[in-house]
């Protein structure tokens, strides 16, 4: 079991529409329903670092992590590095790999060699480099496992795994036996419930939660970050509030981790 506390937070992606059209209002009304933490993705037209900081302290919300796309970790590293020191970010993490950069085994592996060089660099800024995983990572291209490759190719000390329960699940894969496996590339993890191939609430799923819980606890996963991107109802706030507490009260009788 990690002796380190995990940290609960929300990707506010969850609330894309509501972050892009008023990031403040957004921010404050994730903090009123009990986040206290959040990873940031980055967008057009976001707050400049100077008025987000101010924006999340007004809220008293910290940002744990940040999603930065693959072109702007390319071509934008030193602006990416000056935002996540202004903030504090330790954390930055690759979201998503758009079809025309994987559609085969040798363009896995130049990612593979690819996020070495940006988590390379990262870590002499003093952050941290990851890989968010989602389904098709799991899809085999010419019979082998792009999941693989990328943690097998990868240097443990350059690129640690964001794994997402739900797409794990949703492309036919054993969430517990990935998480077993590869528990120790884990630096945070995305929970996401799943019921007949949709996104739900956290907790009113069929994610065998109990021990999917008990096998983050012996990871070093830091951040255990809730993400939902379908709801039933109009308004996400009650859904977002249910898994928050879902999480809470779940780790609590379990006794795994006193959380924050």
């Amino acid at each position: 079991m990690s002796e380190t506390r995990p940290i609960i937070a929300i990707q506010v992606y969850s609330v894309h529409q509501q972050i892009e059209s008023n990031f403040s209002g957004a921010i404050r009304h994730l903090a009123d329903i009990g986040f206290e933490n959040v990873e940031l993705y980055w967008h057009e037209g976001q707050p400049d670092a100077a008025a987000t900081e101010r924006i999340l302290k007004q809220a008293a919300v910290r940002v744990v992590s940040l999603h930065v796309n693959l072109a702007m970790l390319r071509s934008g590293l030193g602006e990416v590095i000056r935002f996540c020191s202004i903030l504090n970010i330790k954390n930055v993490i690759l979201p998503w790999i758009a079809p025309s950069e994987r559609a085969t085994i040798a363009d896995w592996q130049r990612l593979a060699a690819e996020c070495n060089e940006i988590g390379r660099k990262l870590k002499a800024a003093e952050i941290r480099f990851g890989y968010h995983s989602h389904d098709f990572e799991f899809l085999a291209v010419e019979s082998q496992m792009p999941m693989k490759i990328m943690l097998d190719a990868t240097n443990p000390e350059w690129v640690s795994w964001q794994p997402d329960t739900f797409w794990i699940k949703f492309a036919g894969q054993d969430v517990l036996k990935w998480l077993a496996q590869y528990g120790g590339r884990i630096g945070s993890v995305h929970l996401k419930d799943f019921k007949s191939r949709r996104m739900v609430e956290v907790g009113t799923g069929e994610m065998p939660w109990p021990a999917i819980f008990a096998a983050l606890s012996r990871t070093p996963a830091q951040f255990w970050i809730l993400e939902q991107e379908e709801f039933l109802h109009p308004e996400p706030w009650d859904e977002l509030s249910g898994g928050l507490a879902f999480i809470k009260s779940a780790i609590t009788r379990t006794g795994s981790h006193e959380l924050t």
